[in-house]
C-alpha cells in the first residue's frame, strides 16, 4: 500500500503541480502567460515537496496510463490518499459502499505551505451562444440557467457528474451541504468569502499550451525516477517552456 498519489499524471502534469507551486508563491506561468516561472525560487521550493514523495517511497510510481487506474487504486485501498478535485467527494463515496471491503473516505484541504494560506487553482468550461443563432436571447436564457445556473451545479455534482462549478451559491447552499458535508466544511475555509479569492488557471499567451504540456510531463517523470533533482528539472525545463512562450500565437 502506497501512501499517496500526488496529482500528476498523463493528462494532469500542470494542473497538480501549480498546487504545490503556489503554496510557496511560485506557479508554472506568470498571470499574462508570458514568462515561465518554474525556475524560480518559490516554484523550486514548492517542486520540493512533491519531488520528496516519490523520493521517500511515499508516492504511487508514476505510470503513462495512471490517471485511468486512480479510481481503482484508491477504492482498492492499494493507496491511502489521492489528490483529486471536488467531483471524487460526490462520486467515489456511492462507488465505495457497494465494494465487498466497504470503508469511510474523508476530505482533506491540500496543505499550507510557506504562504500560509491554501492554494488554489480554478480552471473553468466557457459555454456561450453562437453569433449565427436566430434566437440567441432564449438560447442565453437556456445556457444560463440549465446549463450554468445554481440548480444544474447543485444536481450535477450530486448526481456524481462532476465538480459543484464556481458559484457561490451552489457551495453555499443547503442542498450542497447536505450531499457532501465533508467538502462543504471545506468551502468554508478555501472558497467562500472571506475565503481568499480563488486564482485562476495561467496559461501560454501565445495559445501553444498543447507544445508545453508534454515538456512538463516528460520532464518530471525522470524527477519521479530519480533521473533528475529538483534544482535540475525547474531549470531546464523552463529555457525549453520559455522557447515555445516566446514563439508567434497560433
Amino acid at each position: 500500500m502506497y501512501g499517496v498519489i500526488p496529482p500528476v499524471s498523463d493528462t494532469t502534469t500542470n494542473e497538480g503541480m501549480v498546487g504545490f507551486l503556489r503554496a510557496y508563491s511560485g506557479s508554472v506561468f506568470d498571470a499574462d502567460g508570458k514568462k515561465c516561472l518554474l525556475n524560480s525560487d518559490q516554484s523550486k521550493a514548492g517542486l520540493k515537496p512533491l519531488a520528496e514523495l516519490y523520493s521517500s517511497g511515499a508516492a504511487y510510481p508514476w505510470a503513462p496510463d495512471l490517471g485511468a487506474q486512480i479510481p481503482e487504486l484508491f477504492q482498492s485501498q492499494k493507496v491511502g490518499m489521492v489528490i483529486q478535485t471536488s467531483f471524487a467527494a460526490s462520486s467515489w463515496p456511492g462507488q465505495i459502499a457497494k465494494r465487498p471491503d466497504p470503508f469511510e473516505m474523508d476530505v482533506f484541504p491540500n496543505p499550507l505551505g510557506s504562504t500560509g494560506i491554501h492554494a488554489t487553482q480554478v480552471s473553468s468550461d466557457g459555454k456561450g451562444v453562437t453569433v449565427a443563432s436566430k434566437n440567441p436571447d432564449k438560447a442565453w436564457i437556456v445556457l444560463s440557467q440549465l446549463y450554468t445556473g445554481q440548480r444544474h451545479g447543485i444536481e450535477r455534482f450530486a448526481n456524481g457528474l462532476g465538480s459543484p462549478g464556481s458559484r457561490f451559491d451552489v457551495w453555499d447552499s443547503d442542498e450542497f451541504r447536505k450531499a457532501a458535508p465533508k467538502l462543504a466544511n471545506i468551502a468554508k475555509v478555501m472558497v467562500l468569502p472571506p475565503a481568499p479569492d480563488l486564482l485562476p488557471w495561467y496559461y501560454p499567451a501565445n495559445g501553444r499550451f498543447a507544445e508545453v504540456e508534454p515538456i512538463l510531463l516528460n520532464e518530471f517523470v525522470k524527477v519521479t525516477l530519480g533521473q533528475l533533482d529538483v534544482n535540475t528539472f525547474a531549470d531546464n525545463t523552463a529555457k525549453q517552456i520559455q522557447a515555445i512562450m516566446d514563439k508567434p500565437s497560433v
